[in-house]
């Protein structure tokens, strides 16, 4: 069956990449509920990898909760804009959402 190049795909992407964590994804108020808990201490370093002169520390979270067009998923912080696909964004439970993949153990319960 021939392909019709000038038919649109129907799937709209509204991320920068399909499999990539990005920093416009990120969800700061979901993020802020994850609590004390998700907070890192770090020494500011100069670009030689020097600590600076006063030593300046600073939090950032361990975690953060994204948004794409199939939902929210948490990922780590050194997941976002690193170039590389992001594992905790198309985990099996996410894609059987995508793929409208019904569970029969679920439907025997109902």
């Amino acid at each position: 069956m021939p392909v019709d190049k000038n038919k649109k795909s129907e799937q709209v992407q509204t991320c920068p990449s399909f499999f990539g964590s990005h920093s416009v994804m990120v969800d700061v108020e979901a993020t802020k509920k994850l609590g004390s808990d998700n907070l890192i201490s770090l020494k500011r370093k100069d670009g030689f990898g020097k600590e600076k002169d006063p030593v300046e520390i600073y939090t950032v979270e361990k975690f953060v909760i994204c948004n794409d067009e199939f939902g929210s998923y948490k990922t780590e912080r050194s997941k976002i804009d690193n170039g590389c696909a992001d594992p905790n964004r198309y985990v099996t439970a996410r894609l059987n959402k995508l793929f409208n993949i019904v569970d029969d153990k679920k439907n025997e319960n109902e």
